[in-house]
């Protein structure tokens, strides 16, 4: 569909120091981070905190459960608003950060006033 599109999946495990070297690279210092409780992402969240706290930068977490049946919008977005986060990385299966996307995209939180990261 997009001959021009292409998408690798290195270890999840080089997520976290990517995401840190943007953020020095950039200058950012703060960041709201959306996972799903299953281990694959909150290791990976954990590990981002640690970076976090050596750099001294602010991250904030919103953690969802999974299989839920009614999708906790205004846990998630309320979070990311409150905080008034421009950069926000998901950690999520692929439906939860489509559930996320098109609420942000219906929200108007997206470029260039938000930043969006997905695994």
């Amino acid at each position: 569909i997009y001959p021009s599109f292409y998408r690798t999946l290195p270890s999840f495990d080089l997520n976290s120091p990517t995401l840190a070297q943007m953020m020095r690279q950039f200058g950012w210092q703060q960041m709201a981070v959306i996972a799903q409780d299953e281990s694959v992402f909150t290791v990976a969240t954990d590990q981002l905190k640690v970076i976090f706290d050596e750099e001294g930068w602010y991250l904030d977490t919103v953690t969802l459960k999974s299989g839920l049946e009614e999708f906790p919008y205004e846990e998630v977005f309320g979070a990311i608003l409150n905080e008034d986060h421009r950069i926000i990385n998901l950690n999520t299966y692929g439906p939860y950060a489509y559930n996320i996307l098109c609420e942000a995209y219906h929200r108007g939180l997206v470029y260039p006033e938000y930043v969006w990261f997905t695994p």
